[in-house]
């Protein structure tokens, strides 16, 4: 498969993963279709560490690993799905690719870097786009509380690719998503006792749902997109993921019946305008060797759904 067409493809899992979220929640629980999708997911990368593909974490790393996981997987994860309870998955993605601008922001007083003025017109275009897209959704134009947990969500993520630079190096993208996940399972297995009720009362197509998010979008999505970054340059890849809130529109339109109101539609163009913004800046206003550590660790790694 040609590079630029698994990256495609991942992108196009981890927008539809919105979707099904949106479709397990019909009947169940957010706390524990989180569990059910590290579970599952956790069994795809047993197989594919036992293929060889997922490296080993050393003894020395694996309390700082958990830690990144806990935060990247398991409150990302949670959190976008509760915000799911009270938002479309239109507005989810718009509020999850926010998660660029987050890390740029972090960068500032952790990495030491710096936005131009052009980066900081980008970021405030794109917050302006979020308060939009938070107030847009639902059909009517009103506050959305949950807009808030989508946009912790985000946070969560953008500190992940943040603080996840060394490790980054050492283990590859494909590993660090492994882990993470294991992360997640193993923490979210305090819900266990509710699993017998939650796989009894769940429809089959929730629980189709729950199979697909932990397989496809989770991690075949992430073994397409380290396929793809082994095989053609960081920059043409990563930038397929501005695709991502727009086809999560195109899938939840037909799928969900959720329809953007024309204020959402505003705010995400906003949004994807304000992050390109701040990822040029990023990228152009210093020479290439001092240029944005962590817009580069997200071009190696990824900026979405996983993201969602």
């Amino acid at each position: 498969m040609p590079a630029l067409a698994a990256a495609l493809v991942a992108v196009l899992t981890w927008s539809s993963a919105l979707v099904g979220i949106g479709f397990a929640l019909r009947s169940i629980s957010p706390g524990q279709l989180v569990l059910l999708r590290f579970l599952v997911a956790s069994a795809c990368f047993a197989a594919l560490a036992m293929l060889g593909q997922v490296r080993l974490p050393e003894r020395r790393d694996i309390p700082a690993l958990v830690l990144l996981g806990f935060v990247g997987q398991v409150v990302y994860q949670l959190a976008l799905s509760v915000a799911q309870t009270g938002i479309t998955a239109g507005t989810a993605g718009v509020l999850t690719a926010l998660i660029p601008a987050f890390a740029a922001l972090l960068a500032i007083p952790v990495l030491g870097e710096r936005l131009s003025g052009r980066g900081w017109w980008g970021m405030a275009l794109a917050f302006v786009g979020a308060a939009l897209a938070a107030t847009g959704t639902g059909g009517s134009v009103r506050f959305e509380p949950m807009g808030l947990l989508a946009l912790g969500a985000a946070a969560a993520s953008a500190t992940y690719f943040v603080f996840q630079k060394a490790w980054l190096a050492r283990y590859g993208a494909l590993s660090m998503v492994a882990y993470g996940v294991w992360t997640g399972a193993a923490a979210m297995l305090v819900l266990a006792p509710g699993l017998p009720r939650t796989l009894a009362v769940a429809t089959t197509p929730a629980l189709l749902a729950v199979l697909y998010l932990g397989v496809v979008p989770t991690a075949l999505g992430h073994a397409l997109w380290a396929y793809a970054l082994a095989r053609a340059p960081a920059g043409r890849v990563s930038s397929l993921l501005y695709l991502q809130p727009i086809a999560a529109f195109a899938f939840a339109w037909p799928l969900l019946g959720e329809v953007p109101t024309a204020t959402t539609m505003f705010g995400a163009v906003a949004v994807l305008g304000g992050v390109m913004l701040v990822n040029i800046a990023a990228g152009s206003q210093l020479p290439p060797k001092r240029r944005s550590r962590v817009i580069s660790m997200m071009n190696r790694h990824d900026a979405g759904e996983g993201g969602a």
